[in-house]
């Protein structure tokens, strides 16, 4: 099988340590979640409450599907890879979706929820496609549902000023460090990292994304 197979390279002590990695990413993502909810409660927030429940799902979301990838990397039979695959790629995109309609909803109404739908289209296409066009639409899927929030916040730092700016900021850095750690198969492709080092690097990386987005978007909502 064409993902399962390629992990088999990975060997110890560098496949204890991915793992394990993995494993704190997932529970801090979890852990983010439930303080953006906790942050909900806060009388002095300035958006509603479904605003940090939409972030709140992102994270819970994004945890669960990459629990899912990392078990579909490490542990799953050949039998179960493109079901495994695509479970934890639909979750990944769900909880993006949640976190672009947030977005479209609560900060930058100005799209009109549009990218938001195509996010559902596209996830629907991945579930439904052979895999090699799911493949596709996830590639277009992480342009949008990944840039769009980006390139989003990037228009509020530049017309935004003060306090509202810095936190702006922090959300892109966030972002950034997110991508960051989820494109580390670029830096495997372009021969910058090899597998084993590009999968280690990925989770603490991601990690610190989250927890800065997670912070940016509850300072962004005071």
């Amino acid at each position: 099988m064409i993902f399962i197979s390629e992990y088999d390279i990975i060997q110890e002590p560098a496949r204890s340590i991915i793992i394990i990695l993995t494993i704190i990413m997932v529970i801090g993502a979890f852990l983010i979640g439930l303080y953006v909810l906790l942050a909900s409660r806060n009388p002095e927030r300035k958006l509603s409450s479904k605003y940090f429940i939409g972030i709140s799902i992102f994270t819970i979301f994004f945890g669960i599907g990459r629990l899912i990838y990392m078990i579909h990397d490490y542990y799953a039979p050949d039998e179960l890879d493109i079901l495994l695959w695509k479970i934890a790629t639909a979750i990944v995109f769900c909880g993006l979706i949640f976190l672009v309609y947030t977005i479209e909803t609560f900060v930058y109404t100005k799209t009109k929820r549009v990218f938001t739908i195509i996010g559902i289209f596209i996830l629907v296409m991945v579930i439904i496609s052979e895999l090699q066009i799911a493949r596709y639409f996830i590639y277009a899927g992480n342009i949008i549902l990944v840039v769009v929030p980006f390139l989003i916040y990037l228009i509020i730092i530049k017309n935004a000023t003060g306090v509202v700016r810095k936190r702006a900021i922090i959300i892109v850095i966030g972002m950034f460090l997110l991508a960051l750690g989820q494109g580390t198969s670029l830096f495997e492709l372009a021969g910058i990292m090899t597998k084993e080092i590009a999968s280690i690097f990925a989770p603490p990386v991601t990690l610190v994304g989250l927890a800065i987005t997670g912070y940016g978007f509850i300072s962004m909502a005071r």
